[in-house]
């Protein structure tokens, strides 16, 4: 299985284990639980979830959760902190460059 890329809905479905999320997305999810992939989550992921949050739009124990798994040891999430340009060229801001 390839790695991903997670958008804010997906995420979020899937700490509420919601029927929402699609059999396949579960199965990546599952599949990065177990170690077996990467799951890439853009920056903009955690200011929406802020945003919903401080709206009332999720509850607020998803955000604690959440920051409780990507801090645990057996979290394989990759966070994708900002892609810059800077005159044509390509630069990332953060430690780690996702691989190709």
């Amino acid at each position: 299985m390839s790695d991903f890329v997670t958008d804010t809905h997906s995420l979020i479905w899937y700490l509420e284990d919601s029927p929402h999320l699609g059999p396949k997305a579960n199965q990546a999810f599952d599949a990065c639980d177990r170690g077996e992939i990467i799951i890439y989550i853009p920056t903009i992921c955690f200011v929406e979830m802020v945003y919903l949050q401080e709206k009332g739009r999720i509850p607020s124990h998803l955000k604690m959760q959440f920051d409780q798994d990507v801090r645990s040891s057996n979290a394989f999430f990759q966070i994708i902190v900002t892609i810059i340009n800077h005159g044509g060229k390509q630069g990332w801001i953060g430690s780690q460059q996702p691989s190709p």
